[in-house]
């Protein structure tokens, strides 16, 4: 038996968009940049995938599996309005939950870092 798994593309949109104010680089000879400070910020990501799976018999050559091309499509949307902290939405976010069972599984921090044994 053979499988061959193909991608026919594989890609990210993504916008960033912000109010306030950009990056502010010194006069020269100073290195230093007043640094960024968005009053709020948006930003939205869409992934797309095109995939294949042909599974053959090696010998005879006949096609056991041949799913033709199937497109997958993912999306991400975070929004940051003053004083209310980032909102995130998109099927990222719900897929993520509805496997794990953890809402927040992208936003939330570990809450074990690490583990050990006992008396080491």
């Amino acid at each position: 038996m053979t499988v061959e798994v193909a991608s026919g593309s594989l890609g990210t949109d993504s916008t960033d968009t912000f109010v306030g104010t950009p990056e502010i680089p010194l006069p020269p000879p100073s290195p230093i940049a007043l640094p960024r400070f968005p009053l709020a910020q948006r930003t939205r990501r869409i992934g797309t995938a095109k995939l294949s799976l042909l599974a053959y018999d090696t010998k005879s050559r006949l096609a056991v599996i041949n799913t033709g091309y199937v497109l997958a499509r993912s999306d991400h949307r975070s929004w940051n309005p003053p004083g209310v902290g980032g909102l995130n939405s998109g099927t990222v976010h719900t897929e993520l939950a509805e496997h794990t069972g953890e809402p927040d599984s992208i936003t939330s921090a570990p809450t074990v870092m690490m583990a050990s044994r006992p008396g080491r």
